[in-house]
């Protein structure tokens, strides 16, 4: 997967067509998805719903990014919790093998 971020294109099209933005956003987010293996896109629609309706209702910018910022540390918490879980699950099976 290969993505070219062009902010200011992104940023103009935002400031000069803000429904066209959307509608690209929406293709852009689509278009990733499609390359995602199908078991994971429904998952990851769910997540990009939660975002949407986050920015949605923080009321400001500045909310909607502590809003992301503490779901982003939610998923990151549980990885390592599971991450820990798998390192522990390693060393039993390796003591098991001895």
């Amino acid at each position: 997967m290969s993505y070219d971020f062009d902010f200011d294109h992104w940023l103009k099209l935002s400031q000069d067509d803000p429904h066209g933005f959307f509608a690209e956003r929406t293709r852009a987010i689509e278009a990733f998805l499609e390359e995602v293996p199908e078991d994971k896109r429904d998952s990851l629609r769910r997540f990009q719903g939660e975002i949407d309706a986050l920015r949605a209702t923080a009321g400001t910018p500045v909310n909607a990014l502590a809003g992301l910022m503490g779901m982003l540390s939610d998923h990151l918490q549980a990885l390592h919790g599971h991450t820990a879980q798998l390192a522990d699950e390693a060393h039993r099976l390796k003591r098991q093998s001895r």
